[in-house]
C-alpha cells in the first residue's frame, strides 16, 4: 500500500513559512490548527510578530480557510512592516479543497501585490507565476506532511 494511501485519512497539520520567490518576505501557512494553536506555537517558535498579527482574528461559523495581512510596527526596527497569512481550517484533497486553496492563495496575491510596485492591472503573468509558486509550495508541504505521518 503506498504511503498516502496508508494516511489518506489522517488530518493534515501544518504550519510552516512559505517563502516568496524573487519577492521580499514570507507567508504564514497553516491547516489544522485553529487560531489559539496557532498563535501559541507562534510564540513558542518566537515569532512574535506573527503571533501578534494573528492575536486578535476570529473565524466566522462558516469559514473554510482565509487568507489575510496585517499591518504592525516591528519592534526592533520601529518601521512598519506587512504580515502575511493563509490558513486553512483542514484540508483532505478533494476537489473543493484545492478550490478553497486557490481561492485563498488569488487572495494573497491581491494582498501582496497591491503592496508592491507592481500594477496588478497591467502586469499580469508576475501575479500568474507568484500564485503557481505559492500554491505549488502548499501543495508539497501538505503531501510531504501527510505521508510522513
Amino acid at each position: 500500500m503506498a504511503a498516502t494511501e496508508k494516511n489518506k485519512n489522517k488530518p493534515v497539520r501544518v504550519l510552516k513559512f512559505l517563502n516568496n520567490g524573487i519577492y521580499p518576505g514570507h507567508i504564514l501557512f497553516s491547516v489544522g490548527y485553529n487560531l489559539k494553536e496557532i498563535h501559541d506555537k507562534l510564540i513558542k517558535m518566537k515569532y512574535t510578530d506573527y503571533a501578534e498579527g494573528i492575536r486578535e482574528k476570529t473565524w466566522t461559523p462558516t469559514s473554510v480557510g482565509t487568507a489575510f495581512s496585517v499591518e504592525l510596527i516591528d519592534h526592533n526596527t520601529k518601521d512598519e512592516c506587512e504580515l502575511f497569512y493563509i490558513i486553512l481550517k483542514k484540508f483532505e484533497f478533494t476537489d473543493f479543497d484545492y478550490c478553497i486553496l486557490a481561492h485563498e492563495i488569488t487572495h494573497m496575491c491581491q494582498f501582496y501585490f497591491k503592496s508592491t510596485c507592481i500594477n496588478r492591472n497591467n502586469e499580469i503573468e508576475s501575479e500568474a507565476h507568484y500564485h503557481t509558486h505559492l500554491m505549488k509550495q502548499c501543495l508539497q508541504i501538505m503531501r510531504d506532511n501527510h505521508v510522513s505521518q
